[in-house]
C-alpha cells in the first residue's frame, strides 16, 4: 500500500546525459600541381646612336711671339698653342693643334629577346578515390 504521503502519480524517470566528443580528422579531397612558363618573343627596338669624332690638324706656325699664346676656340675648333724657350727670351710659335669635333648619328634597328612569365595551377580533385582532373587554372602576371 502506498504511504500516504506519496502520490500515486509520481513515478520515477531515469535521466539521460550526452556529452560531445569533438575531433578533427584530415581528409585529402585532392591536390594541386603549380609550375611557371617562361615566354621568349622577339621584338624589333630602333633608336639613334650618337658618336663623336675628333680630328686633330697639327698647323706649323714658327713664328716669334712676346707672350706665351692661351688655348682658345674659333667656332667648333679648340686651338692649342705649342711653344719651345729659345736662347733670346722670346717665344717661338711652334705650331698649333687645331680639334675639330663632329658629331654624327647613325639609325640603330635590331632585335630583342622579351621574356614574360605564365604561372599555370592544376588542381585535381579526388572523388570516391580517384583522380578527376579539374583543368588548369592559369594566372598571369
Amino acid at each position: 500500500m502506498p504511504s500516504p504521503h506519496t502520490d500515486v502519480h509520481d513515478r520515477t524517470i531515469d535521466v539521460i546525459q550526452e556529452q560531445v566528443d569533438l575531433r578533427k580528422e584530415e581528409v585529402v579531397t585532392g591536390k594541386v600541381t603549380v609550375h611557371k612558363e617562361v615566354h621568349e618573343t622577339e621584338v624589333p627596338i630602333q633608336g639613334t646612336l650618337w658618336s663623336n669624332t675628333v680630328e686633330v690638324t697639327r698647323v706649323p706656325i714658327d713664328q716669334y711671339v712676346d707672350t706665351a699664346p692661351t688655348t682658345r676656340q674659333e667656332g667648333d675648333i679648340t686651338i692649342i698653342p705649342v711653344m719651345k724657350e729659345v736662347m733670346v727670351k722670346r717665344y717661338l710659335l711652334v705650331e698649333e693643334v687645331h680639334i675639330k669635333r663632329q658629331k654624327t648619328s647613325t639609325h640603330y634597328a635590331d632585335t630583342t629577346t622579351v621574356r614574360r612569365e605564365e604561372v599555370v595551377v592544376r588542381r585535381e580533385d579526388y572523388t570516391d578515390g580517384a583522380a578527376a582532373s579539374a583543368g588548369p587554372l592559369t594566372s598571369e602576371e
